[in-house]
């Protein structure tokens, strides 16, 4: 038999269709803004936990794809995060999903 949302809802108390996958997971976003000057090597950093699917993460993502020349690199790494390499009008982003 299969499992409805509302079946599924009433055993567990969290939502799950068996035909949408809309499970949200807890990420550690890091975003991590280079320095565009030559001799130094510091870098802006900030961290922010955040409960997300892969929707969302896109969205997440098109807020930083702002410029005239924007170009953008995702894709999941080793360990599984995903990372978003991100060049917008000359400035370094590196965006990074680590599951929590």
């Amino acid at each position: 038999m299969k499992a409805t949302a509302r079946d599924t809802t009433a055993r567990s108390g969290r939502r799950v269709d068996a035909d949408v996958e809309d499970v949200k997971k807890r990420y550690e976003l890091t975003r991590e803004i280079f320095n565009k000057c030559a001799g130094n090597q510091m870098r802006d950093v900030f961290f922010e936990e955040i409960e997300a699917d892969g929707a969302d993460i896109d969205a997440i993502i098109g807020q930083y794809l702002k410029g005239s020349d924007v170009k953008c690199d995702r894709h999941v790494g080793s360990n599984g995060d995903i990372v978003a390499d991100i060049v917008a009008d000359g400035l370094r982003q590196k965006l990074t999903f680590s599951e929590a």
